[in-house]
Protein backbone atom coordinates (compact mmCIF):
# COMPACT_ATOMS: atom_id res chain seq x y z
CA UNK A 1 0.00 0.00 0.00
CA UNK A 2 1.37 3.36 -1.02
CA UNK A 3 1.56 6.26 1.26
CA UNK A 4 0.50 9.64 0.72
CA UNK A 5 2.99 12.68 0.82
CA UNK A 6 3.23 13.35 4.15
CA UNK A 7 5.63 14.85 6.95
CA UNK A 8 6.55 13.58 10.27
CA UNK A 9 7.71 15.67 13.20
CA UNK A 10 10.26 13.05 15.06
CA UNK A 11 12.79 13.91 17.93
CA UNK A 12 15.64 13.03 17.65
CA UNK A 13 18.23 12.00 20.43
CA UNK A 14 21.65 12.59 21.21
CA UNK A 15 24.31 10.22 19.58
CA UNK A 16 22.75 8.95 16.42
CA UNK A 17 23.05 10.70 13.10
CA UNK A 18 20.12 12.00 11.25
CA UNK A 19 20.64 9.38 8.86
CA UNK A 20 20.40 6.91 11.34
CA UNK A 21 17.01 8.25 12.91
CA UNK A 22 15.60 8.09 9.18
CA UNK A 23 16.59 4.31 8.95
CA UNK A 24 14.92 3.64 12.33
CA UNK A 25 11.92 5.28 11.37
CA UNK A 26 11.75 2.96 7.81
CA UNK A 27 12.28 0.10 9.77
CA UNK A 28 9.43 0.77 11.81
CA UNK A 29 6.83 1.53 9.31
CA UNK A 30 7.87 -1.86 7.73
CA UNK A 31 8.70 0.18 4.22
CA UNK A 32 12.07 -0.85 3.03
CA UNK A 33 11.68 0.61 -0.62
CA UNK A 34 9.62 3.59 -0.05
CA UNK A 35 11.89 6.74 -0.20
CA UNK A 36 12.65 8.44 3.03
CA UNK A 37 14.41 11.72 3.99
CA UNK A 38 14.83 14.55 6.33
CA UNK A 39 14.13 18.10 5.57
CA UNK A 40 17.36 19.25 7.48
CA UNK A 41 20.30 17.24 9.58
CA UNK A 42 20.87 18.02 13.12
CA UNK A 43 24.39 16.79 14.06
CA UNK A 44 24.61 13.31 16.28
CA UNK A 45 25.56 15.51 19.29
CA UNK A 46 22.49 17.72 18.96
CA UNK A 47 19.26 16.53 19.64
CA UNK A 48 15.51 18.02 18.69
CA UNK A 49 13.17 18.22 16.09
CA UNK A 50 13.73 15.97 13.02
CA UNK A 51 11.07 16.35 10.27
CA UNK A 52 10.55 13.15 7.99
CA UNK A 53 9.06 12.89 4.83
CA UNK A 54 7.37 10.49 2.91
CA UNK A 55 5.65 9.91 -0.44
CA UNK A 56 7.19 12.63 -2.13
CA UNK A 57 7.52 15.05 0.52
CA UNK A 58 10.98 15.55 -0.08
CA UNK A 59 10.89 16.90 -3.16
CA UNK A 60 9.75 20.27 -1.32
CA UNK A 61 12.81 20.75 0.73
CA UNK A 62 14.26 23.29 -0.85
CA UNK A 63 10.61 25.70 -1.28
CA UNK A 64 9.76 24.78 2.58
CA UNK A 65 13.55 25.68 4.16
CA UNK A 66 13.90 28.81 1.77
CA UNK A 67 10.35 29.85 3.55
CA UNK A 68 10.82 29.37 7.34
CA UNK A 69 13.20 30.02 10.08
CA UNK A 70 14.48 27.65 12.67
CA UNK A 71 14.89 27.76 16.72
CA UNK A 72 17.11 26.50 18.76
CA UNK A 73 18.50 26.88 21.72
CA UNK A 74 22.49 25.94 22.87
CA UNK A 75 24.28 26.17 25.69
CA UNK A 76 28.45 26.70 24.37
CA UNK A 77 31.33 27.12 26.69
CA UNK A 78 33.86 30.09 26.20
CA UNK A 79 37.64 30.10 26.62
CA UNK A 80 38.01 26.90 24.55
CA UNK A 81 37.85 26.80 20.60
CA UNK A 82 37.34 23.12 19.41
CA UNK A 83 38.43 22.21 15.66
CA UNK A 84 35.03 20.81 15.12
CA UNK A 85 33.34 23.50 17.02
CA UNK A 86 31.37 21.42 19.85
CA UNK A 87 32.46 19.14 22.17
CA UNK A 88 33.65 16.21 20.15
CA UNK A 89 36.57 17.97 19.27
CA UNK A 90 39.95 18.45 20.11
CA UNK A 91 40.92 21.65 21.49
CA UNK A 92 42.84 24.20 19.24
CA UNK A 93 43.11 27.37 21.27
CA UNK A 94 42.24 28.79 24.80
CA UNK A 95 41.52 32.33 25.95
CA UNK A 96 40.89 34.55 29.12
CA UNK A 97 37.00 34.66 29.36
CA UNK A 98 35.24 38.60 30.44
CA UNK A 99 32.70 38.74 33.00
CA UNK A 100 29.26 40.04 32.26
CA UNK A 101 27.04 41.75 34.97
CA UNK A 102 24.49 43.26 32.90
CA UNK A 103 23.65 40.38 30.22
CA UNK A 104 20.43 42.45 28.76
CA UNK A 105 23.33 44.93 27.48
CA UNK A 106 24.95 41.64 26.53
CA UNK A 107 22.15 41.17 24.56
CA UNK A 108 21.70 43.95 23.11
CA UNK A 109 25.70 43.93 21.85
CA UNK A 110 25.20 40.86 20.12
CA UNK A 111 21.70 41.63 18.32
CA UNK A 112 22.79 44.55 16.72
CA UNK A 113 26.46 42.74 15.33
CA UNK A 114 23.95 39.53 14.46
CA UNK A 115 20.85 40.47 13.39
CA UNK A 116 19.87 40.54 9.97
CA UNK A 117 21.45 39.20 7.01
CA UNK A 118 24.86 37.51 8.48
CA UNK A 119 27.64 36.30 6.37
CA UNK A 120 28.90 32.46 7.34
CA UNK A 121 31.34 29.89 5.61
CA UNK A 122 30.00 26.46 6.75
CA UNK A 123 32.80 24.39 9.37
CA UNK A 124 35.45 22.36 8.30
CA UNK A 125 33.99 19.21 9.76
CA UNK A 126 30.28 19.49 8.46
CA UNK A 127 27.94 18.40 5.69
CA UNK A 128 28.55 20.84 3.08
CA UNK A 129 30.02 20.01 -0.29
CA UNK A 130 33.23 20.46 -2.30
CA UNK A 131 33.65 19.07 -5.32
CA UNK A 132 30.92 16.59 -4.49
CA UNK A 133 32.14 15.68 -1.07
CA UNK A 134 31.36 16.65 2.27
CA UNK A 135 33.59 18.90 3.87
CA UNK A 136 34.44 16.95 7.18
CA UNK A 137 35.53 13.88 4.52
CA UNK A 138 38.83 16.84 3.70
CA UNK A 139 39.11 17.55 7.20
CA UNK A 140 39.38 13.66 8.38
CA UNK A 141 42.23 13.10 5.93
CA UNK A 142 43.96 16.81 7.16
CA UNK A 143 43.03 18.81 4.30
CA UNK A 144 41.69 21.91 4.92
CA UNK A 145 39.09 23.27 2.71
CA UNK A 146 37.78 26.85 3.05
CA UNK A 147 34.84 27.67 1.47
CA UNK A 148 33.55 31.52 0.66
CA UNK A 149 31.16 32.54 2.94
CA UNK A 150 27.12 32.91 1.97
CA UNK A 151 24.62 35.29 2.83
CA UNK A 152 22.36 33.77 6.12
CA UNK A 153 19.33 35.81 8.03
CA UNK A 154 19.29 36.05 11.83
CA UNK A 155 15.78 36.80 12.91
CA UNK A 156 16.53 36.78 16.48
CA UNK A 157 19.40 35.79 19.40
CA UNK A 158 18.44 35.97 22.70
CA UNK A 159 20.88 35.49 25.99
CA UNK A 160 18.89 32.96 28.34
CA UNK A 161 21.95 32.82 30.76
CA UNK A 162 25.42 33.00 31.66
CA UNK A 163 27.44 31.10 34.44
CA UNK A 164 30.47 31.25 34.63
CA UNK A 165 31.82 30.39 31.17
CA UNK A 166 28.83 28.62 30.09
CA UNK A 167 26.73 30.33 27.62
CA UNK A 168 23.06 29.91 26.94
CA UNK A 169 21.58 31.12 23.95
CA UNK A 170 18.22 30.90 21.84
CA UNK A 171 18.92 31.60 18.07
CA UNK A 172 16.00 32.46 15.63
CA UNK A 173 17.41 32.12 12.44
CA UNK A 174 17.19 31.31 8.54
CA UNK A 175 18.21 28.55 6.50
CA UNK A 176 21.75 27.08 5.91
CA UNK A 177 23.04 28.82 9.25
CA UNK A 178 25.27 26.95 11.38
CA UNK A 179 24.97 27.41 14.96
CA UNK A 180 28.42 26.26 15.90
CA UNK A 181 29.69 28.76 13.74
CA UNK A 182 27.28 31.28 14.97
CA UNK A 183 28.15 30.90 19.10
CA UNK A 184 32.12 30.54 17.95
CA UNK A 185 31.39 34.25 16.10
CA UNK A 186 29.19 35.13 19.74
CA UNK A 187 32.48 34.24 21.41
CA UNK A 188 34.89 36.71 19.40
CA UNK A 189 32.37 39.18 20.10
CA UNK A 190 32.85 38.80 23.39
CA UNK A 191 36.54 39.03 23.37
CA UNK A 192 37.11 35.26 23.33
CA UNK A 193 36.90 31.62 21.55
CA UNK A 194 34.10 29.29 22.50
CA UNK A 195 32.75 25.86 21.28
CA UNK A 196 29.01 24.15 21.34
CA UNK A 197 28.47 21.69 23.99
CA UNK A 198 24.72 21.13 23.68
CA UNK A 199 22.10 21.71 21.09
CA UNK A 200 18.53 22.07 20.41
CA UNK A 201 16.61 22.12 17.31
CA UNK A 202 13.50 23.44 19.03
CA UNK A 203 11.17 24.55 16.42
CA UNK A 204 11.32 24.38 12.44
CA UNK A 205 8.36 26.70 10.64
CA UNK A 206 5.59 26.16 12.55
CA UNK A 207 6.49 22.59 13.63
CA UNK A 208 7.66 22.47 16.97
CA UNK A 209 9.53 19.99 19.00
CA UNK A 210 6.80 19.79 21.61
CA UNK A 211 4.79 17.68 19.30
CA UNK A 212 7.60 15.82 17.97
CA UNK A 213 7.49 11.47 18.30
CA UNK A 214 9.36 9.28 20.18
CA UNK A 215 10.29 6.39 17.73
CA UNK A 216 11.85 4.02 20.21
CA UNK A 217 8.20 3.98 22.21
CA UNK A 218 5.83 4.18 19.16
CA UNK A 219 4.79 0.74 16.99
CA UNK A 220 4.98 1.50 13.23
CA UNK A 221 1.26 1.90 13.04
CA UNK A 222 1.04 4.69 15.56
CA UNK A 223 3.80 6.87 13.79
CA UNK A 224 1.75 6.64 10.26
CA UNK A 225 -1.35 7.47 12.13
CA UNK A 226 0.65 10.79 13.59
CA UNK A 227 1.26 11.73 10.07
CA UNK A 228 0.65 15.67 8.73
CA UNK A 229 -0.19 16.20 5.16
CA UNK A 230 2.35 17.29 3.20
CA UNK A 231 0.43 20.68 2.38
CA UNK A 232 1.15 21.78 5.82
CA UNK A 233 4.56 22.57 4.75
CA UNK A 234 3.73 25.91 2.69
CA UNK A 235 1.40 28.38 3.48
CA UNK A 236 -0.63 28.59 -0.52
CA UNK A 237 -4.00 28.97 -1.73
CA UNK A 238 -5.60 26.53 -3.72
CA UNK A 239 -6.57 25.42 -7.26
CA UNK A 240 -9.12 23.04 -7.67
CA UNK A 241 -8.78 21.54 -11.10
CA UNK A 242 -12.06 19.74 -13.16
CA UNK A 243 -11.47 16.17 -14.52
CA UNK A 244 -10.09 17.40 -18.05
CA UNK A 245 -7.98 20.28 -16.69
CA UNK A 246 -6.53 17.48 -13.90
CA UNK A 247 -5.34 14.88 -16.06
CA UNK A 248 -3.68 17.53 -18.39
CA UNK A 249 -1.72 18.53 -15.26
CA UNK A 250 -0.76 14.62 -13.98
CA UNK A 251 1.04 14.47 -17.36
CA UNK A 252 2.62 17.64 -16.91
CA UNK A 253 0.81 19.74 -19.31
CA UNK A 254 1.01 23.30 -19.48
CA UNK A 255 -2.72 24.40 -18.79
CA UNK A 256 -3.98 28.55 -18.89
CA UNK A 257 -5.43 30.32 -15.66
CA UNK A 258 -7.01 32.95 -14.15
CA UNK A 259 -5.48 33.31 -11.09
CA UNK A 260 -2.93 35.53 -10.36
CA UNK A 261 1.33 34.83 -10.50
CA UNK A 262 2.52 32.79 -8.27
CA UNK A 263 2.75 28.76 -5.86
CA UNK A 264 -0.32 27.08 -5.80
CA UNK A 265 -1.40 23.66 -3.83
CA UNK A 266 -3.42 21.66 -7.10
CA UNK A 267 -6.23 19.62 -6.43
CA UNK A 268 -8.69 17.51 -8.31
CA UNK A 269 -12.64 18.36 -7.61
CA UNK A 270 -12.39 15.17 -4.84
CA UNK A 271 -9.60 17.29 -3.08
CA UNK A 272 -6.80 14.80 -3.62
CA UNK A 273 -3.89 16.88 -3.82
CA UNK A 274 -2.00 16.88 -7.38
CA UNK A 275 1.14 18.92 -6.85
CA UNK A 276 2.73 21.87 -6.29
CA UNK A 277 1.70 24.25 -9.36
CA UNK A 278 3.01 27.85 -10.50
CA UNK A 279 1.53 30.25 -12.55
CA UNK A 280 3.75 32.54 -14.97
CA UNK A 281 3.30 36.22 -16.24
CA UNK A 282 1.65 34.98 -19.21
CA UNK A 283 -1.43 33.31 -16.97
CA UNK A 284 0.01 29.60 -18.16
CA UNK A 285 0.15 26.90 -14.57
CA UNK A 286 3.21 25.31 -15.32
CA UNK A 287 3.43 21.88 -13.19
CA UNK A 288 6.52 22.28 -10.50
CA UNK A 289 6.15 18.95 -8.65
CA UNK A 290 3.60 16.38 -9.79
CA UNK A 291 2.80 14.05 -6.81
CA UNK A 292 1.45 11.86 -9.60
Amino acid sequence: MSISPSIYCIHKPIGPSSFQVVGLFKKKIGRPKIKIGHLGTLDPFASGLLLIGVGGALRLNEDFNSSVSKVYRCIGKLGEKTDTGDLKGRVIDTSHVNTYDDLEELEKQIQSKFLGVYEQSPPAYSAAKYNGRPLYRYALEGIKIEKPPKKRFIHNIRVLGLKGNLLELECDVGTGTYIRTLFEDVAALMGTCGHLIELERVSIGPFSVKNALDLESLSGQDILARSIPVDKLLKLAQIKLGPEQAHKYSNGVVIRHTMSQGKYWIYNLDQKLLGLGEIDENNMLRPKINFN
